[in-house]
């Protein structure tokens, strides 16, 4: 087999100075926020030290995320840096419970160091998402490596929101970037199955995507992504109150007519509510199912003519055309959906452009992001054009492999 071209280059300088700013990434950004609220970490140190002394105090039923039970809401304003604004920025727990199994474990170590080791997780989620991508699109073009740099440097400011916040959902954009095809040997099955469980974990809605897997008829991975979180079920089971599943489900319920109200969600839901057409009930129901029905039409014009990696990236991106919640820092799955995206279509150097486009789009909505301002009409329309970007990178080339 012949060198892709391109592979001559992706060795160069260029080279050095895309993982140089990867490195920068993990070492220097959480440490740029370090000492300021952790907001969406601190509730997994609260919740998990609550789930062993006062399990009734680790769910809200409310209905509002920023209106958690007293007990969880006091323990917060006592691990939170000194001067948060506690009655506004305290965020319920909202995770499954074996998420408290990671809260209990981090909370050992005490919540400042708990909150730097979260960013630092993150950020070494994003940086080896970008590591993995290097690989699949800087040998298919000369220019492939020079877009790329540009498209990492204009991503820097989406990597501080996820970090700032210390969200475990880089591990979603590592997921989709690492994809399937390379788990052949038990490493590599483990490997890529403990990243999809940590994704269930800490969000329940990417089990979904376990429906790609039966689709794709990758039944080693099916078998050990099961089997983990099977494994992690039974801990669940074994060590933390069993009421907290019935507490989740009720919590869960009772968020759901709101959602598409709050002023952070860029779903599409969301957006048809700001336009005027009220999300709640049998309406909300109506665009799950059409959504729903939507993404999964693209799904099989994308098994058509893509391998199961672009599949996979761009499964990520169509399960957030469904879920009724989506924040911003999710769609970095949609880095990985439009890099494979352009290699399954040819890999056509004139495409290239649409990389740090897209990186491009994403700065003027991280930075008020970053400064507590959401634009979710913004974030939803940006869900909608990536699903587009997509299939117009695709076009109608049929099936063909990516090969690294």
């Amino acid at each position: 087999m012949s060198r892709p071209a391109g592979a001559r280059v992706a060795g160069g300088p260029l080279r050095t100075v895309y993982f140089t700013l990867l490195v920068l990434w993990v070492v220097l950004l959480p440490l740029a926020v370090h000492g300021n609220l952790a907001q969406d970490a601190l509730p997994f140190f609260v919740a998990g030290e609550l789930s062993a002394s006062d399990p009734g105090a680790v769910y809200s039923t409310s209905g509002d995320l920023f209106d958690p039970t007293p007990a969880f809401a006091r323990r917060s304003c006592e691990l939170a840096p000194v001067g948060t604004d506690c009655a506004q920025l305290t965020v319920t727990f909202v995770s499954p419970p074996p998420a408290l199994l990671v809260g209990r474990a981090a909370g050992v170590l005490g919540a400042d160091v708990a909150a730097t080791l979260f960013r630092v997780l993150g950020a070494a989620c994003l940086a080896g998402g970008m590591a993995v991508l290097w690989t699949r699109v800087a040998p298919r073009a000369p220019e492939a490596p020079a877009y790329l740099v540009a498209t990492a440097l204009l991503l820097t400011p989406f990597v501080m929101v996820p970090l700032a916040l210390g969200q475990n959902s880089p591990v979603l954009f590592l997921s989709a970037a690492v994809g399937v095809r390379w788990a052949v040997r038990w490493p590599q099955l483990l490997a890529t199955a403990a990243i999809v469980v940590l994704a269930v974990v800490f969000k329940l809605f990417p089990i979904a995507l376990l429906g790609i897997l039966v689709w794709q008829r990758r039944w080693q991975l099916l078998a050990w992504t099961v089997g983990l979180l099977v494994a992690v079920g039974a801990l669940t089971a074994a060590l933390v109150d069993g009421r907290l599943w019935r507490d989740f489900w009720d919590a869960s319920a009772a968020l759901a007519p709101a959602a598409p109200e709050n002023p952070y969600n860029g779903s599409i839901s969301a957006l048809l509510d700001l336009l005027g057409l009220p999300m709640r009930g049998a309406a909300g129901l109506v665009v799950l199912a059409v959504t729903g029905a939507a993404a999964l039409a693209v799904l099989v014009w994308l098994r058509r003519r893509v391998d199961d990696d672009t599949m996979w990236a761009g499964a990520w991106v169509l399960l957030l055309v469904v879920v009724p919640m989506v924040w911003w820092h999710y769609l970095w799955v949609a880095v990985a959906a439009v890099a494979y995206a352009w290699v399954a279509g040819g890999a056509r150097p004139r495409r290239l452009w649409c990389l740090p486009a897209l990186a491009a789009l994403t700065f003027p909505i991280s930075i008020p992001n970053g400064r507590g301002f959401a634009v979710p009409w913004a974030q939803a329309l940006f869900l909608v054009a990536v699903v587009a970007l997509v299939a117009w990178l695709v076009g109608p080339v049929r099936r063909q492999a990516i090969t690294t």
